[in-house]
């Protein structure tokens, strides 16, 4: 009897033992696109400035009791709240940020409380023809767009750079030419071959996708066009579809659209113009000589050098027409930090209200030698002193612009 129940009680302790070392439930996991469109989560999406790169702020908070698991898929997109602003496209998730404004790595989103958690997106712009996000810029995620996840799933080489990606998407999305890329934004010839490597696997996998569907081998060899990165070449494989029979058609629908963008005309002329050039921020009928961003210290130079100056008298002041401030705002927006602190030293030399606007938005920018620069050149513009914190130069020119005579760094009497 005794025996029994020692017995018993060893059995129960075990079974205790091993119901606590048991594996809880797994945690459901889905990707961040589907758990949005099935009102799991709520999400909001702002940029850190600039398109390329760890640009993408993603605000998550779990609105149902289970804890959730997400990931992110490549090519899920971004579409800006704001006009003439690219849509940008996730490469992956880089991880999770945490207190002091870091970040620690991870592929999933673990979502096992209530609150908002914020994670880093690395993310390519998908429109070559637009500008680029500001810091803050807010953004709505949209679903996956399967031409940029063909691209951005695709191995790359370990020496490639995030280029690679941004290359691969708009030489893809825009049949913009490498060459361009090169002279435009210095892609590094690495960057391009990788680029031409992604391009490659991705028309491969979209062919593949074609023998899933249900229509004859000649068929299939008059549309394998439709999932080339030459926008020509799919644009004649688009013709090609709506030749054929309406069953056909109907068969090859899905992979028409999701392949074929603007209904199958080629890109516009302003679609192969890069983002951020002079002309998407000039008045309509003003000309100017020098267009695209410069790249390099010296285009800079040739640049400023170039504009007509004059000076008030006695003063050698430099007095520009406002007009002549925007090659200084293009040159503001470069993706080389080294050339933005040029630009700022330009600007903070002509005494006009909209440097001070300019200076103000540049003490956002990401870069601390281009910062430093701003404050420098505002406190010399205003004689005022706040540092780099915006929001007081912020406050202290709302209340002064009014009256404030920037020629004399004084508010008028």
């Amino acid at each position: 009897m005794i025996v029994r129940i020692i017995a018993g009680f060893c059995l129960f302790l075990l079974s205790n033992v091993v119901a606590c070392c048991a594996p809880a439930a797994a945690q459901e996991t889905l990707d961040l696109h589907v758990a949005v469109q099935r009102g799991l989560v709520s999400v909001n999406v702002e940029s850190l400035g600039g398109a390329t790169g760890n640009r993408l702020k993603v605000h998550v908070q779990r609105k149902t009791d289970k804890p959730l698991n997400l990931t992110l898929q490549p090519g899920t997109t971004f579409a800006a709240q704001g006009a003439n602003v690219q849509e940008l496209a996730a490469v992956k998730l880089m991880g999770k940020y945490i207190p002091g404004n870091r970040y620690q790595r991870g592929s999933v989103m673990v979502l096992v409380d209530s609150q908002p958690h914020a994670y880093l997106v690395q993310s390519v712009c998908i429109d070559y023809h637009k500008s680029s996000p500001r810091r803050g810029q807010r953004y709505t995620l949209r679903g996956v767009d399967v031409r940029c996840q063909r691209v951005l799933s695709a191995p790359n080489d370990q020496n490639a750079s995030i280029w690679s990606y941004q290359s691969a998407v708009w030489i893809d999305r825009s049949g913009v030419s490498g060459n361009d890329l090169q002279r435009k934004f210095h892609v590094k010839t690495t960057d391009l071959q990788a680029a031409r490597s992604m391009i490659k696997h991705a028309e491969k996998v979209g062919a593949e996708s074609l023998k899933q569907v249900d229509v004859s081998v000649d068929v299939r060899n008059q549309v394998n066009g439709l999932f080339s990165a030459d926008p020509q070449v799919r644009v004649e494989a688009y013709r090609r579809v709506q030749g054929l029979s309406d069953e056909d058609r109907r068969k090859l629908k899905v992979l028409v659209d999701v392949n074929v963008l603007r209904s199958g005309e080629l890109p516009t002329a302003s679609e192969l113009l890069p983002a951020n050039t002079l002309e998407s921020l000039m008045p309509e009928g003003l000309e100017l000589p020098k267009l695209y961003i410069p790249e390099s210290l010296e285009e800079l130079t040739v640049l400023l050098e170039a504009l007509p100056q004059r000076s008030d008298s006695g003063s050698g002041t430099l007095r520009f027409p406002r007009a002549r401030l925007l090659p200084l705002m293009v040159g503001l927006r470069s993706r080389l930090p080294r050339l933005r602190v040029v630009a700022v030293r330009n600007v903070a030399k002509i005494k006009d209200p909209w440097a001070i606007d300019t200076l103000i938005v540049t003490l956002a920018d990401t870069n601390e030698r281009v910062r430093q620069a701003a404050a420098e050149g505002l406190k010399q513009l205003t004689s005022q002193d706040f540092g780099e914190d915006r929001q007081k130069w912020l406050h202290w020119w709302e209340q002064a612009q009014d009256n404030y005579d920037v020629t004399a760094g004084t508010s008028a009497p």
